[in-house]
C-alpha cells in the first residue's frame, strides 16, 4: 500500500544518511585510543561498546538530531503517493473549503511546533546522555 511504500522509502533514505553520519563519527576517533584499548587487552566488542560508540554518538549527535527533524519534515512528501499524512489531509480540507491560505498556514504552524518540540526533546535527551558536554557547557 501507499503508506508502507512511503515508510520504506523514508527508512531507506534516513538509514543511508544516518549510516554516513555514524561512519564519520567513527572515523573521527583517534587511532591512539583504540591502540590503548588493545594494550589493555580489550576485545573488539569491548572497544566498540566502551570506547568507539559513546564517542561517535556524542560527536555526531547534533547531525543526527538535524537528520531526524528533516525526516519528520520530509513526511509531507508521502501525500504525493496517496498516503494519509498531514499535508494530504490539508489538501483535502482545502479542496472542500477553498480556503487554501488558512489551511496551509495552520499546517505550517503544526509542522513548526512538531519540529521545535522534537528538537527540544532531543536536546533534553542529549543533556542527560552526555554529561561531559554538560560539564564543559558545550552547546549541542
Amino acid at each position: 500500500g501507499p503508506f508502507n511504500a512511503a515508510v520504506i522509502a523514508l527508512t531507506i533514505n534516513v538509514g543511508a544518511y544516518t549510516t554516513e553520519i555514524m561512519r564519520a563519527g567513527f572515523l573521527s576517533i583517534p587511532k591512539g585510543q583504540l591502540e590503548a584499548a588493545s594494550c589493555l587487552a580489550m576485545s573488539r566488542w569491548q572497544m566498540f561498546w566502551n570506547i568507539q560508540l559513546p564517542q561517535a554518538v556524542e560527536r555526531v549527535y547534533p547531525a543526527l538530531v538535524s537528520q531526524f527533524i528533516l525526516m519528520m519534515l520530509a513526511t509531507s512528501i508521502m501525500s504525493q503517493i496517496s498516503a494519509e499524512e498531514l499535508t494530504g489531509v490539508a489538501y483535502q480540507i482545502q479542496s472542500f473549503t477553498f480556503r487554501g491560505f488558512e489551511v496551509y498556514l495552520v499546517i505550517a504552524a503544526i509542522y513548526l511546533l512538531l519540529a521545535t518540540g522534537l528538537r527540544l526533546l532531543l536536546h533534553a535527551v542529549a543533556s542527560v546522555s552526555f554529561p561531559r558536554l554538560r560539564r564543559l557547557r558545550t552547546p549541542l
